[in-house]
């Protein structure tokens, strides 16, 4: 990885902590087209939604996790399909404790964020992986890169087989504007585009460790390359720019604000998390430093925004933080009892993943669900008519 808190070390080094880190993900994993206006596109995939909406109705197994701020609490009907093999997990909740802290929200409409949860679920029967991604159909798709399947899961833990795809350690994988995904794929060092039938193409290649993906909704990929932010055209032949270099420092977390118009990542070594703002090309300005979390240990990994621009940060010994990215205040849910978490994102709020849960996905075996109370921001595949 990066360096810890005792100094820098050559930007592209093999470490003991990434050595450790690519042992530990070999046992644990054991077990638009940019030139489309996103308009256009959101029709698209509204229609789409409509149709699957319109399909589940017609059979299936009905689900009751709770209530949300944006459902009506009608229960919400998955439908399994066929599969080439199906798994069936279970659902359970624990509680925990917590150290609250405070937030500073925009008014009116987050001016009351609800306080940190006490209580979670656990989702079973899903494969696990570093990273996972919601399509606005109902389903978490990821990559479980120790059998090098691509799956396709619903809320029930029913799981399909859509495609093979070979690497030893997938870090990131993201919808495109046109549909297709792309993966971070750490074993080859490249950007891979990946067609839900298992077609591949080579995006960019020869990347230091690429290891988190974010999609702008002008089909921008802007992705992690060990100490340095690339921003790719998934579209062109052009060398990606250099967005963020930082010597000494392994980068993780990509995510935007709810608006689009500010930037953030981590140092996942160091534990600092870090905000650009977007300029009105697409383009981040110099870096600022929101929060420090270094306690001794902090590997952070996947982050996220809520529609209300707070951020969630997971570290992959089960503890995650809600962080303000204007004051820098810190919250801590519970730690859960996760033997590895490395991401999480809130539900795209089809097929019973709610937007105002929160999935955690643990690489030793499940998935944790958290009642939020906050709907998590509109992600460009996700199911919407307006950006926000």
């Amino acid at each position: 990885m990066g360096m810890g808190k005792s100094g820098p070390e050559p930007s592209h080094a093999i470490t003991p902590r990434r050595a450790v880190k690519s042992a530990l993900e070999y046992l644990l994993d054991g077990v638009m087209i940019r030139k489309i206006r996103v308009d256009l596109w959101v029709l698209g995939v509204g229609l789409v939604a409509l149709l699957a909406v319109q399909g589940c109705q017609s059979g299936g197994r009905t689900l009751v996790i709770g209530t949300s701020s944006s459902d009506t609490g009608t229960p919400l009907t998955t439908s399994t399909g066929t599969s080439t093999g199906t798994t069936t997990g279970t659902i359970s909740t624990t509680t925990g404790t917590s150290t609250t802290g405070t937030t500073s929200p925009t008014p009116p409409l987050c001016a009351a964020i609800p306080a940190i949860p006490q209580t979670y679920s656990t989702i079973t029967g899903i494969p696990t992986s570093e990273e996972f991604t919601f399509d606005a159909l109902g389903h978490l798709l990821n990559i479980n890169d120790s059998d090098d399947l691509l799956y396709q899961s619903d809320i029930l833990g029913n799981t399909t087989v859509l495609a093979p795809y070979s690497s030893s350690e997938v870090g990131a994988i993201r919808f495109l504007i046109d549909g297709d995904l792309v993966v971070a794929d750490e074993g080859s060092g490249a950007l891979m585009r990946l067609g839900l039938n298992g077609s591949t193409q080579v995006l960019l290649g020869s990347i230091d460790e690429p290891n988190s993906i974010i999609i702008h909704p002008d089909g921008w990929i802007f992705t992690t390359a060990a100490d340095q932010i690339l921003r790719v055209d998934p579209d062109s032949v052009l060398p990606p720019e250099v967005m963020v270099n930082m010597p000494g420092h392994d980068l993780d977390g990509l995510t935007f604000s709810p608006n689009y118009d500010w930037f953030y990542f981590n140092s996942d070594d160091t534990g600092e998390i870090y905000k650009s703002a977007v300029t009105s090309q697409v383009r981040l300005d110099p870096p600022i430093e929101i929060v420090d979390l270094w306690e001794g240990f902090e590997q952070l990994d996947g982050m996220t925004v809520d529609e209300c621009g707070s951020l969630y940060v997971t570290i992959t010994d089960g503890r995650i933080r809600r962080i303000d990215p204007t004051t820098g205040a810190v919250q801590n849910f519970p730690q859960i009892p996760g033997g590895w978490t490395t991401s999480l994102h809130f539900g795209a709020g089809v097929g019973g993943w709610l937007r105002d849960h929160l999935y955690v996905m643990d690489r030793s075996g499940g998935i944790y669900d958290i009642p939020v109370g906050i709907n998590g921001m509109w992600q460009p595949h996700h199911p919407a008519v307006t950006i926000p």
